[in-house]
């Protein structure tokens, strides 16, 4: 029976290590793989277990038999709490145990539960535990004798003024954006410029997300940083980055893309207005199609008669053929004439095809301009 059965164990976590990508690394790439489990006693410490990769398969692991790395002694430290009361969080891969009991002696170490509230025992912590700031320097001094690493999540300058960059760049791409769009939006003359207007637009509106979501990191980095005891001057440089950040995006926020679109459209329909309804075609009825099917088979039957007719001339043989020659022709003729009927209204059609076709691209027809 695994103590899982017992019913006071959770499984908290599975993660893999890797020599050469650390802890977080895909399964596939493992050579150790750690199961953190919680105990919900107060009496009782969590529990590790460890695996090494032998054969493809998963064997467990003595702790003796790893570094201190390998059994998860990897912290991650950040800034919680609110300005004037916090303190530092403390993440690992692995549950607390009997191992960390020595690393937090001491210290002040604890975890907020609910229902029983703050507790101070390394057998109520899971994979997640506070200490307050002036505990952090013992606390890593500590790991780092036992063998283990702890990496500070802190706020990085150089991500900061990453990000003000990322802003002032989009801003500056906004208005030239902006610019553009406003040109195209005068310049429109026919239903097909809508697109070159919809086009920037949709690009106007992605830069102004990305001045706006720049801001927003830039402005969680200032709220992280003033949980971080000291570092004023470095608050005082992401502040001002934000002021920076806000008053470009107040530039941006100033445009609105929606009314210069609304205009655009607008103009559209103003000329379109002007130029008078579009000429529509008749639809083809059922008549109109039987009469022209009739038209062309007359001509074709009549063709087929005078190539008879002509290769008997060309020979000289047969009776009358002066006589099939005139009448041959005649009916000719008249087949033509049925189909010019046909061809007028196909001419007719053309013609406002092709005027239509002017309006959408907004071509005025020129003097004289065939039909």
């Amino acid at each position: 029976m695994g103590r899982g059965d017992y019913g006071n164990w959770e499984r908290v976590g599975v993660e893999f290590y890797s020599p050469s990508r650390g802890w977080g690394c895909p399964e596939a790439e493992a050579t150790v793989k750690l199961v953190a489990e919680k105990c919900y006693s107060f009496r009782d410490y969590n529990g590790n277990l460890y695996f090494r990769r032998s054969a493809g398969e998963w064997v467990r692991a003595l702790p003796d038999e790893l570094s201190p790395i390998e059994r998860g002694h990897l912290y991650v430290v950040s800034a919680s709490g609110r300005e004037g009361d916090s303190h530092v969080v403390v993440f690992s891969v692995r549950a607390a145990d009997a191992e960390t009991e020595p690393l937090v002696k001491g210290l002040g170490a604890w975890v907020d539960l609910p229902r029983y509230g703050r507790q101070t025992a390394v057998q109520a912590f899971d994979r997640v535990f506070c200490l307050p700031w002036e505990s952090l320097g013992e606390f890593e001094a500590r790991v780092r004798a036992l063998g283990g690493e702890v990496r500070r999540c802190f706020v990085d300058l150089a991500e900061v003024a990453e990000a003000e960059r990322g802003v002032l760049t989009a801003a500056a791409a906004f208005r030239q954006a902006w610019d553009e769009l406003g040109q195209a939006a005068q310049r429109v003359a026919c239903p097909a410029d809508l697109e070159e207007v919809e086009f920037l637009a949709a690009r106007v509106r992605g830069l102004a997300r990305e001045v706006e979501e720049g801001l927003e990191e830039l402005r969680r980095a200032k709220e992280r940083i003033a949980l971080e005891p000291g570092r004023l001057a470095d608050k005082a440089r992401v502040d001002a980055a934000v002021r920076r950040a806000e008053k470009a995006w107040a530039d941006v926020a100033a445009c609105n893309v929606d009314a210069r679109v609304r205009e655009a459209v607008a103009r559209v329909a103003d000329l379109e207005a002007a130029r008078g309804a579009p000429p529509v075609p008749a639809p083809v009825s059922d008549g109109w199609r039987r009469d022209a099917e009739a038209a062309f088979r007359a001509v074709l039957s009549a063709m087929e008669e005078g190539l008879a007719v002509s290769g008997a001339l060309a020979s000289g043989s047969g009776d009358d053929l002066a006589v099939r020659a005139v009448g041959a022709l005649k009916r000719l003729e008249e087949a033509v004439s049925g189909a010019e009927a046909v061809l007028a209204n196909a001419r007719d059609v053309a013609g406002i095809l092709r005027e239509q076709a002017r309006r959408m691209l907004g071509v005025e027809p020129s003097a004289g301009a065939a039909d």
